[in-house]
């Protein structure tokens, strides 16, 4: 998703509104979501949270909990947790969208990696970076992503 004034401003009406728009099949970037993340509404804000665990794609709730989890709001923190734990469709694509902006893989490989961490084609380069984002003070998803696969990299480190 481009990041343009005017798409983003039609795009936070639309969240306010309680319409997701290109939030339902559209992944959003990283500087997207920052974006959108300081600028959204308290009533944009509750779409996202009902979204990220009920919306209709799992293209929408990733987005919703991407948006959320670069807001840095410790309440939501949670709730982010128990989505990535419970939905399959959505860990996986925020593991896949994690290794891509870590490493910057083509997406197939990205989402190998993302179902089997052992098959990184670098995996202890991989790790040095998981290791930034397990602490990441300001990002739930990247902090839940980042000890996700750290952990399912350890027999790779091992040998």
């Amino acid at each position: 998703m481009q990041t343009k004034r005017a798409g983003l401003a039609e795009l936070l009406h639309s969240v306010d509104q309680g319409h997701p728009g290109s939030l339902l099949d559209t992944p959003t970037s990283l500087a997207a979501d920052e974006l959108l993340a300081a600028q959204v509404s308290p009533k944009g804000v509750e779409h996202l949270r009902n979204w990220m665990s009920e919306g209709k794609t799992a293209t929408l709730r990733v987005n919703s909990l991407s948006i959320l989890a670069r807001r840095s709001d410790r309440g939501d923190a949670l709730k982010i947790i128990e989505v990535l734990e419970s939905d399959e469709r959505v860990r996986m694509l925020s593991l896949a969208s994690t290794v891509s902006r870590l490493m910057q893989y083509d997406w197939k490989t990205c989402r190998s990696i993302a179902r089997e961490p052992g098959s990184a084609p670098d995996p202890v380069r991989l790790a040095k970076r998981l290791a930034k984002d397990a602490v990441d003070v300001k990002d739930a998803e990247a902090r839940w992503c980042g000890a996700y696969l750290l952990r399912e990299l350890v027999p790779v480190l091992a040998r």
